[in-house]
């Protein structure tokens, strides 16, 4: 059975370079959902995004979540994945809406081996997919940290370092060893979601 473990913290905190990091040592991975349905959202002439319409927002990104997570190939012994399903029920919280039903059973029937959680960085920068201030991605960031510790999880806090060396934290922290047969390859929908950023 899959080990999944969930990358996770607020934004601007160089998630996506350490799954590169990750991904590189052999380790399978999920890309960003989030990221990748802005990104195709903003093509759309009325695109469903998370500062216009929160709650068709994360409906999206709950199906999708479910969706490639379920891709995850029967041999692959540990997979990380970059924001967890119960990352949705922070950004309800901090919008104060209700979570949805179907979240709050996915979160209910989703079980993770374990979270990171990322360190805000000294210097934040955002994007046309990254619009929250600092004071907010400090929120978001401090909001996931509860959201995770009240479903029990215990989120293992990684501090600010270069990326080789937050990557070896984490693989030495669940005694990770390459497969021998070699780098996995990512899902097809991950695929999808890492030639769409790079658009």
């Amino acid at each position: 059975m899959t080990r999944k473990y969930i990358l996770t913290g607020g934004p601007g905190i160089e998630k996506n370079e350490l799954l590169d990091e990750l991904y590189k040592k052999g380790v399978y991975v999920i890309r960003e959902v989030a990221s990748y349905i802005i990104g195709r959202e903003l093509k759309k002439e009325k695109g469903i995004l998370p500062w216009t319409d929160r709650e068709g927002f994360q409906k999206k990104v709950l199906e999708t979540q479910i969706a490639w997570e379920r891709e995850i190939p029967s041999d692959i012994n540990v997979a990380f994945v970059d924001r967890g399903i119960p990352d949705g029920l922070a950004y309800y919280r901090i919008d104060g809406i209700q979570p949805p039903k179907e979240l709050t059973e996915a979160v209910r029937n989703t079980c993770y081996a374990g979270v990171f959680i990322l360190d805000p960085l000294k210097t934040y920068h955002n994007s046309e997919i990254r619009r929250e201030n600092p004071e907010e991605a400090l929120r978001i960031h401090q909001t996931l940290k509860e959201v995770y510790e009240e479903l029990g999880y215990e989120p293992v806090r990684i501090l600010e370092a270069s990326l080789i060396h937050r990557a070896e934290l984490i693989l030495n922290r669940i005694g990770f060893k390459r497969n021998a047969i070699g780098q996995p390859e990512t899902s097809e929908n991950a695929k999808r979601s890492l030639e769409s950023l790079s658009k």
